[in-house]
C-alpha cells in the first residue's frame, strides 16, 4: 500500500490544475452487502463506502475508493470461520447520460484487498490474512437529484485469486465547486 501513496498524492496534488469544470470532484458515501464466495466460504454481510472521483467530461471519470467489509460468518465442516477486510480501490468509470438525470456506467480499475479470517473451533483460534491485488469491474447507474446531489446504485466484482467478492451498493454522491 505504501507504494501507492505516492500516486495519489500526486494525483490530489495535480488533479486541481487539470479542473475546467467547476463541478467536475464529487465525493460518495453509501453501503451495501457484499458476497465472498471462496473454496467452501460463501457468505454475505453489509459494507460502507467512501469514493472520491474527478470527471474529465459528462462520459469519462476516474475513482478512488474504500470499502470496509464488515465480519461475515460461516460454518465450515463445524469450525467457525469469521471473515472480514477493507478494499481499496482506482477505477476508470465510462458513462453515457440519457437525458439530464439518469447516467448508466461501467467500472473497470484495480483493487487492494486486505481479507482477514478467524476459525474457532473448541477454544483455539486462528488468523489469517490475506492481501491480494485483484481485478474489478462494475456496473451502475446514477439518479441526478439536483446540481449538488446524485443517488447510485452499482452491481461490481473483485476477482480475487481464491474466489470472488461481489457488491450490491446504494451511495450519495455529493459534487463540488461553486
Amino acid at each position: 500500500m505504501r507504494k501507492f501513496i505516492p500516486l495519489f498524492a500526486m494525483i490530489a496534488i495535480g488533479a486541481p490544475a487539470l479542473a475546467a469544470d467547476k463541478d467536475a470532484f464529487y465525493g460518495s458515501v453509501g453501503g451495501g452487502v457484499y458476497r465472498l464466495e471462496s473454496d467452501a466460504f460463501d457468505e454475505s454481510s453489509p459494507t460502507m463506502r467512501l469514493l472520491g472521483g474527478y470527471n474529465f467530461n459528462e462520459y469519462v471519470a476516474l475513482e478512488a475508493s474504500y470499502t470496509r467489509l464488515f465480519e461475515a460468518s460461516e460454518l465450515i465442516q463445524g469450525v467457525r470461520v469469521d471473515v472480514d477486510g477493507n478494499v481499496w480501490d482506482l477505477s476508470t468509470k465510462l458513462s453515457y447520460p440519457l437525458g439530464n438525470r439518469f447516467s448508466p456506467y461501467g467500472r473497470l480499475g484495480y483493487s487492494y484487498v486486505d481479507l482477514s479470517a478467524l476459525a474457532s473451533e473448541q477454544g483455539q483460534s486462528i488468523r489469517v490474512n490475506d492481501y491480494d491485488n485483484a481485478f474489478t469491474w462494475g456496473v451502475g447507474a446514477t439518479y441526478k437529484v439536483n446540481t449538488r446531489f446524485e443517488v447510485g446504485g452499482e452491481l461490481a466484482r473483485t476477482q480475487i485469486n481464491e474466489g470472488d467478492l461481489d457488491f450490491l451498493s446504494v451511495n450519495l454522491n455529493y459534487r463540488f465547486g461553486r
